[in-house]
């Protein structure tokens, strides 16, 4: 069952029917219906912007895998790039220093969408 049904079966109590009579109990009854109509309500709100919530989360959980699943990509990228810079200028990280630092730029530039 929904909050919205378990709320709106609700019932009144066995000691109010017993001691209210008349009046007083008629406009408990109606009170207790309203109250009823109105949590329920209140219910389903809750409920449809649950669903919204659990939508947009897995919107963004699918947004993080995509990013990350580029970084990878990424600095697997930079990683063949200081490989081949290292054979191409040998050992010595200076030759190549200025070198990895634009491949960095870029692939900063190619995760945020920025122009090189």
């Amino acid at each position: 069952m929904s909050l919205h049904s378990d709320i709106m079966n609700l019932a009144v109590s066995d000691k109010v029917r017993a001691e209210l009579e008349g009046a007083p109990k008629g406009f408990y009854l109606l009170g207790h219906r309203d109250a009823r109509h109105g949590a329920a309500e209140l219910a389903q709100q809750a409920d449809a912007e649950l669903t919204r919530l659990r939508a947009e989360n897995d919107d963004l959980r699918g947004g993080i895998h995509a990013a990350r699943t580029a970084l990878a990509l990424v600095q697997a990228e930079c990683e063949r790039l200081r490989v081949a810079l290292k054979l191409i200028h040998g050992q010595d990280e200076g030759n190549y220093a200025h070198d990895i630092a634009e491949a960095r730029a870029i692939a900063r530039c190619a995760l945020t969408g920025a122009a090189t």
